[in-house]
């Protein structure tokens, strides 16, 4: 019996990951980002020897920004911790790194991790007003988006200025195709970032407009 476990999880304990990696010359001066995908539970994360971060949380994906450790032009080592303790969730039996791990290169002016959010409302089928939000990292100046209907035509492009590494750009999106369930129609949000006339990032996320609304007598209303 496992008595005080909650749910009797059958994986527990510490274990470590190490995997030798290979950082080209020429990616000096940019920025090097690690992105887990999830790691379950508690995991500490090194390059070289020095821990650069920690996570307590297994569920979410997280960034780590490994630049100022790693060695240009040479193999470095990057090891992962990962600790399951008996009282830890009861919603996955697994353990350790059980998503994906990539490493991106990236200009030191770019968009921060999960830095383009959107917020949309009054939507109608005759219209709806979309606000994007955006953070960045360094010293970009000026961003860009483009709106893609489902059907992958430009429905929609803007520019804003950037201050305090942050942005906001809202516009009225005509028309839109309402997501449903019979038709869950997504549209694409790229986002590009520059400083001084010159392009320093690009990113996407595919957004969808709908209107939900809840009612005490009569339930749940979509569109």
């Amino acid at each position: 019996r496992h008595t005080g476990r909650t749910g009797a999880l059958p994986t527990v304990g510490c274990g470590w990951y190490r995997l030798p990696f290979f950082v080209p010359a020429d990616a000096e001066g940019k920025q090097l980002e690690l992105v887990f995908d999830g790691i379950m539970w508690e995991s500490e994360i090194y390059i070289n020897g020095t821990k650069l971060h920690e996570n307590r949380f297994g569920y979410a994906s997280f960034a780590v920004n490994i630049t100022s450790c790693v060695q240009f032009g040479k193999q470095n080592l990057l090891a992962v911790k990962a600790t399951v303790r008996p009282d830890c969730s009861r919603w996955y039996s697994g353990a350790g790194i059980f998503r994906n791990v990539r490493l991106i290169t990236k200009s030191t002016d770019s968009l921060s991790y999960c830095g383009i959010r959107t917020w949309i409302r009054n939507v109608t089928p005759e219209s709806a007003t979309l606000t994007v939000n955006i953070s960045t990292d360094g010293d970009p100046d000026t961003f860009e988006i483009e709106l893609c209907s489902p059907e992958g035509s430009n429905i929609l492009s803007g520019r804003g200025l950037i201050v305090a590494r942050g942005g906001v750009y809202t516009a009225k999106v005509e028309a839109p195709v309402l997501w449903s369930v019979e038709r869950p129609a997504l549209y694409t949000l790229r986002v590009k970032t520059f400083r001084g006339g010159v392009r320093t990032d690009c990113d996407s996320v595919r957004i969808g407009f709908r209107d939900c609304r809840f009612d005490a007598d009569r339930g749940f209303f979509l569109n």
